[in-house]
């Protein structure tokens, strides 16, 4: 019997390969800074999520393609509806991003952003978390 043993570094998503393990991971065009300013700008607690109480959460992944666009959104932590609605409406407006490379190649690559939401309960006012990982 003759055989042989691949470990695989790519996963597919939506149709697209990913490699696993890269050299450089995709970045934000503008920076972690300008990301941020982007989500912080554009993100609205959902008055429904507050009136609940709902906090926590919501990890967002997607694919950044060697052209640099993002695609294949999905919650992959979810908190609710609501929120995760809200955190991937906030994520999918950064759509300009430096790919993975890999060997000196751009290649396409997962990334993972998560957003947290708190309530802050003196003032019913929110503060969001993004790291950055995978």
């Amino acid at each position: 019997m003759l055989f042989s043993l691949n470990a695989m570094a790519q996963t597919t998503r939506g149709g697209h390969y990913c490699e696993d393990f890269v050299d450089t991971k995709p970045e934000y065009i503008e920076g972690d800074r300008a990301m941020l300013k982007v989500i912080l700008k554009n993100f609205r607690y959902p008055s429904e999520a507050k009136e609940k109480g709902e906090t926590g959460r919501v990890v967002i992944s997607f694919v950044v393609l060697m052209d640099g666009r993002p695609t294949d959104h999905r919650v992959e932590k979810s908190v609710s509806n609501t929120l995760d609605a809200e955190a991937m409406r906030v994520i999918k407006l950064l759509d300009k991003w430096k790919p993975a490379t890999k060997d000196g190649k751009t290649v396409n690559a997962q990334y993972t952003l998560p957003v947290t939401f708190a309530l802050d309960n003196s003032d019913n006012t929110f503060r969001k978390k993004k790291r950055r990982s995978r």
